[in-house]
């Protein structure tokens, strides 16, 4: 195929977000090697969009790795997670210490950093130089309007964090904020 959509679904969804990138690398390596795919795009969902971010952090421009062209980063929890105290959030693993946020408690200062720095956030902090500069990166975030200015699990600071990360390191870097209730996504249809 021309432009093939993959999706990866990773179906332990509690290995973290350092296993994902991990995970991430090897699926590249082999679209580079066997199916000769010189360039992609990413598009992830929550712990997805923060793998995605990881794993570009990680790699960069490798040479035995697709050149990444754009990101789609939806409801990633860069600088935390709220702990919402629910039965399935991780009490074990290594997950369990990124539920550490909660609504209306950090804020981003002036510069675009954000106030409090959750364990996540610093190792993305320590890599940040090696996000690939011809990326072009769309980032959004969701507000439910109900006064924790979140989307319920991520609150909007945590996600705009990663504006500091990437602004002046990527070629293009746009948020963009859904507001009002969640979508009923398990009766919708994508079509591509």
């Amino acid at each position: 195929m021309r432009n093939p959509i993959i999706m990866l679904q990773f179906d332990n969804n509690r290995a973290g977000e350092v296993q994902y990138a991990h995970w991430i690398t090897k699926v590249c390596k082999l679209l580079k090697s066997k199916y000769h795919v010189n360039n992609l795009n990413f598009v992830g969902h929550s712990m997805g969009a923060y793998a995605a971010v990881y794993y570009n952090m990680l790699n960069g421009n490798r040479s035995d790795l697709p050149r990444t062209q754009k990101l789609c980063l939806i409801a990633g929890p860069y600088d935390g997670i709220i702990n919402n105290h629910k039965a399935n959030q991780p009490t074990t693993g290594p997950l369990k210490t990124l539920w550490d946020d909660m609504p209306n408690q950090n804020r981003l200062l002036a510069d675009g950093r954000p106030k409090i720095i959750h364990p996540e956030y610093k190792l993305l902090y320590r890599l940040r130089n090696n996000f690939p500069h011809q990326a072009r990166v769309l980032n959004i975030f969701g507000n439910l309007g109900d006064g924790s200015n979140s989307d319920g699990v991520v609150t909007a600071t945590s996600d705009l964090s990663l504006g500091y990360l990437l602004r002046d390191k990527v070629s293009f870097y746009q948020t963009f904020e859904t507001s009002g209730l969640k979508p009923n996504i398990h009766n919708s249809t994508i079509i591509t």
